[in-house]
């Protein structure tokens, strides 16, 4: 690691895993939220849309994130959408 103290680069390290952490759990409350309105009544439209904009944005934004969930998050929302 070149002149850079061991400690400053495991602090480094740990607040990059921890923005990515942060940033994981705002996709993920995004599609949680998203889910509840596909099961409210009249709203199933913006419900299945915001499923799938925050599954493709928590794919790019957690680098990679788990491709099971961004597969089954667009399902959802794709099913959400044709609820209506």
């Amino acid at each position: 690691m070149g002149d850079m103290p061991m400690h400053a680069f495991t602090w480094l390290i740990g607040g990059i895993v921890t923005i990515w952490g942060i940033v994981g759990l705002i996709m993920a409350s995004g599609v949680i939220i998203g889910a509840v309105l596909i099961y409210t009544p009249g709203r199933e439209i913006i419900g299945g849309v915001i499923v799938i904009v925050f599954s493709i944005l928590g794919l790019f934004f957690t680098a990679g994130g788990l491709l099971l969930g961004f597969v089954l998050g667009v399902i959802g929302g794709a099913l959400g959408l044709a609820r209506k």
